[in-house]
C-alpha cells in the first residue's frame, strides 16, 4: 500500500479570526437580546389580546340566519360579547344547540335543534360560571322556527261558515264533503252539507252528526221528543220504530247502517235495511 501524500493525511487548518473588540461583542449581544424580547412580546400580545381593555358584559346580540325549519339542522352564527372560553351550552328555545364551537369571544357557531312548534324563540348562552360578569345571557326572540314549505303546498284552510253568525263542522267523508250546522238570528240552527266542489245544501231542521261516502247524512230532528233522522237525495225522513223517547243518530257507514242512541237511561240500537234492530 502506497503511503498517502503528507498534505492529504492531515486536515486543513481552520481559519481563525481575531476576537471581536469588547464593545462590538456587547453590541451583538444586545441586538440578539432585543430580537428575542420582541418575539416574546409579540407572543404575549397575541395571547392576551382578548383580555386587554375593560371587560364587556356577557351578551347575545343576534343570530344569523334568524329563521329555520322546525326539523332543525340550520347552521347559525351567534354574535355577542364576552363569550368565555368555557361555554357550557347554548339553548335555542328549549333545545340545545348542536356542534357548538367558540370561534372567539364575540362569536359562536352551531346547528339548531328540532323545534317543538313553529314560532319565535329566545337564544340563551350558558357559561360554566367562571365569567365574572354573568353566567347566562339571552337574546329574546332572536330565532324563528318555520313550518316546512311542503306543508303549505299540500294543505289549505277553507272557511265554511261565511254569511252566518256561527257555524260548526261535524264530519267529513273520503271525498272531502263536510256536514255541520250554521246559525243566524233570522233562521236559528240549520243543518248544512258542504260538498268538495259546488254549492252548499241547506238541510233544514236536521242537525247532522255524520255522513258516509255516498253522501247520506244522519242526525237529529229537535223537538220535545228528539227524533233520529236520515237525509238522502234531498229529503229528510225520521227513523221510526223506537219505543224509547229522545232518539239520536250517532253515525252511519257505507252500508247505510245507522247507529242510534235512545231512551232516558240510554240504549244502543242499530238501524239496518230500513228496519230497527234492538241491541
Amino acid at each position: 500500500m502506497k503511503p498517502l501524500p503528507p498534505q492529504a493525511a492531515e486536515c486543513p487548518a481552520r481559519e481563525t479570526r481575531p476576537p471581536l473588540p469588547q464593545s462590538r461583542a456587547r453590541l451583538t449581544a444586545r441586538v440578539r437580546f432585543g430580537l428575542l424580547c420582541g418575539l416574546l412580546c409579540a407572543v404575549v400580545v397575541a395571547e392576551c389580546s382578548e383580555r386587554t381593555g375593560p371587560q364587556l358584559p356577557l351578551a347575545v346580540s343576534r343570530v344569523n340566519p334568524n329563521t329555520g325549519p322546525t326539523a332543525g339542522g340550520t347552521a347559525v352564527t351567534i354574535t355577542g360579547t364576552s363569550f368565555p372560553a368555557a361555554v357550557d351550552s347554548v339553548r335555542v328555545g328549549t333545545g340545545r344547540l348542536g356542534s357548538l364551537v367558540r370561534v372567539s369571544n364575540t362569536q359562536l357557531t352551531g346547528t339548531t335543534p328540532r323545534g317543538s312548534a313553529a314560532g319565535t324563540v329566545d337564544v340563551t348562552v350558558y357559561t360554566t360560571g367562571d365569567n365574572t360578569i354573568a353566567d347566562t345571557a339571552s337574546c329574546a326572540g332572536c330565532f324563528t322556527y318555520l313550518l316546512p314549505v311542503g306543508l303549505f303546498a299540500r294543505y289549505s284552510v277553507t272557511f265554511l261558515g261565511a254569511g252566518f253568525d256561527s257555524s260548526q263542522a261535524a264530519d267529513i267523508n273520503d271525498s272531502g264533503a263536510v256536514v255541520g250546522q250554521v246559525w243566524s238570528a233570522a233562521t236559528g240552527w240549520h243543518g248544512r252539507l258542504w260538498p268538495n266542489t259546488g254549492a252548499a245544501t241547506d238541510l233544514g231542521a236536521l242537525l247532522p252528526v255524520a255522513l258516509n261516502n255516498a253522501g247520506s247524512v244522519v242526525g237529529t230532528l229537535p223537538g220535545a221528543d228528539t227524533t233520529a233522522a236520515l237525509w238522502e237525495n234531498g229529503a229528510v225522513r225520521a227513523l221510526r220504530g223506537l219505543t224509547a223517547p229522545h232518539a239520536k243518530a250517532t253515525d252511519i257507514n257505507d252500508q247505510r247502517e245507522v247507529a242510534l242512541f235512545a231512551g232516558v237511561g240510554g240504549g244502543a240500537y242499530l238501524w239496518r235495511n230500513d228496519s230497527l234492530i234492538v241491541s
